[in-house]
């Protein structure tokens, strides 16, 4: 069995899968098509006013076995571990944070340091199905700062009065048109490989991301980062009077997911750690 062994690969694999997932949020965010769907009547009826087309991501790693699972009557073809079955406690899990996306360990340990300080540690936890301890990570985004677009509903509706009026130039046109955008994306991706390519400045250069992280304010990471440690070391009191002061500190009517599950956790045993605390809990929601 080959193996990739070189640690480079390893961690520009891990980024520009995280990458990737970033840039999900923010397509899904400015899609009109996507968009159009927290207008649709009857939609608003049946899931309230305040319903949004919203997805949550689970990123972990490790091995999985690929394969076809199913019946002579439907066939499948799926990926099978427990590794596989982290990944969907995380993504089930990021509702219980309030964040669009939760990242174990495993992964952020081979990220490049540069990377990895975009990033927000969150918690430390055991899942079902593992007794391992495994940190828990997140990118902070506020996707509702990104405005929806009308660009490819009006270029899709030239298309159709193309295909209307002239089919022979419509398939004509969208031949060539598969043709570019296979190469401008083949083209991309061997950029992305570049090692020259620094995926972590992604977070400076792009205007998505830029926008759906400008509402952090200077420092709140960092006195995460100490309030957190007092979680992990057990100076609860410490913990929740930081906690306390850090889950209003974001901008918006919705408070710090992250920090309130902290709180919640630690108000259940009377915010004192109990004698056998080692740092980390039991993920109870799945």
């Amino acid at each position: 069995i080959r193996q990739v062994i070189d640690n480079d690969i390893v961690a520009r694999l891990a980024e520009l899968a995280l990458m990737s997932y970033l840039k999900m949020i923010s397509e899904m965010k400015k899609s009109e098509v996507i968009s159009a769907y927290s207008r649709h009547e009857g939609l608003l009826a049946r899931l309230g006013k305040n319903y949004r087309v919203r997805m949550g991501f689970g990123l972990h790693m490790g091995w999985a076995i690929e394969g076809a699972i199913g019946s002579m009557y439907k066939i499948d073809a799926s990926y099978l571990s427990p590794n596989v079955n982290i990944s969907s406690r995380l993504e089930a899990a990021t509702k219980q944070f309030g964040v669009p996306i939760l990242v174990s360990g495993e992964i952020v340990d081979t990220m490049t340091p540069t990377f990895r300080e975009e990033c927000r540690h969150i918690d430390c936890v055991t899942v079902k199905g593992s007794k391992r301890p495994m940190h828990l990570w997140t990118v902070d985004l506020n996707a509702d700062a990104l405005r929806s677009s009308t660009g490819k509903v009006k270029a899709d509706t030239k298309e159709k009065q193309l295909a209307a009026s002239d089919p022979d130039h419509y398939k004509a046109y969208m031949a060539h048109k598969k043709l570019k955008e296979s190469k401008r994306k083949a083209m991309r991706k061997r950029g992305f490989w570049n090692p020259d390519n620094d995926i972590a400045g992604m977070f400076q250069t792009d205007v998505d991301l830029r926008s759906m992280r400008a509402y952090i304010p200077k420092g709140f990471v960092g006195r995460f980062n100490e309030a957190f440690s007092c979680y992990e070391k057990g100076s609860w009191i410490e913990a929740r009077d930081m906690l306390d002061k850090l889950k209003d500190e974001l901008p918006g009517p919705a408070e710090d997911g992250p920090s309130l599950v902290l709180l919640n956790h630690m108000r259940d045993f009377n915010y004192q750690a109990p004698p056998d605390w080692e740092g980390y809990r039991i993920l109870t929601d799945k």
